[in-house]
């Protein structure tokens, strides 16, 4: 006996049930209203995970752009670093030619009063 011929009989033993189809047609509403109801589930799911990606990107994004403020910032601390080193050797020239002005103060007041 194939399917065909099956699904036939199974439909006369049905009819001969339910000779109106009233529980038949109750069963396919409530299967309607089950793959509607399974339908608005997974359509609230793609919802949720299509938010989820969003919020993803988004922290991303925000991690991306702390990093390069991050870097900016090491950069910054770099240049005034470097600034400072440059104004400390700056202020050690200074004074060395502070003592050598002084040195040369001094002989010229003991050699020439």
């Amino acid at each position: 006996m194939n399917f065909h011929n099956f699904s036939k009989i199974k439909g006369r033993i049905s009819r001969i049930k339910n000779p109106d189809g009233t529980n038949s047609a109750i069963y396919g509403i409530n299967s309607a209203i089950y793959g509607i109801n399974r339908a608005i589930y997974d359509i609230n799911s793609a919802i949720y995970g299509i938010k989820s990606a969003i919020y993803g990107i988004k922290s991303a994004i925000y991690g991306i752009k702390s990093a390069i403020y991050g870097i900016k910032s090491a950069i910054y601390g770099i240049k005034s670093a470097i600034y400072g080193i440059n104004r400390a050797i700056y202020s050690i020239r200074s004074a060395i030619y502070g003592i050598k002005s002084a040195i040369n103060g001094i002989n010229n007041d003991i050699i020439m009063p």
